[in-house]
């Protein structure tokens, strides 16, 4: 009886510790990250709201071929000037070079768009500063 009472206690103060509350009071466990930040205009200057703004990261130096590791992807829309900011790597990501690409999509009645950034050199780190690079869109 005392085993299993020992187990569940064990997965409680893991889980508690991993997703931190108020009761626990211990920090999360760190992962490595990076940030990239821009805004998304027209061709006139005009900031975009709305936009889907994502980053792909994979391992290695850029430039990276068709056989590279997705390490990971997130979107966010852009904000009302056009701004956006997101965070490459998290849970599950290693320490280490990574190249990441940033591309806003927007959907209109006619067509959909698409802008792609080049590929961006970045370092995955567990405590700030963080890497950071800047990637502004400009859709025709």
């Amino acid at each position: 009886m005392r085993m299993p009472m020992f187990v569940l206690l064990g997965t409680g103060v893991i889980l508690a510790c991993t997703s931190p509350t108020s009761l626990c009071g211990c920090s999360p466990l760190p992962y490595p990250n990076a940030i990239v930040v821009g805004t998304v205009r027209t061709s006139a200057e005009a900031p975009v709201s709305g936009v889907l703004v994502s980053a792909r990261s994979s391992r290695g130096r850029c430039p990276v071929g068709s056989q590279s590791t997705t390490v990971g992807l997130v979107s966010m829309p852009t904000d009302a000037t056009g701004r956006y900011r997101l965070g490459v790597g998290g849970l599950g990501a290693t320490v280490d070079s990574i190249c990441v690409q940033v591309y806003a999509r927007r959907s209109t009645s006619a067509r959909a768009d698409t802008l792609f950034s080049a590929m961006v050199p970045m370092q995955l780190r567990v405590d700030p500063p963080y890497d950071s690079t800047l990637v502004d869109l400009r859709f025709p």
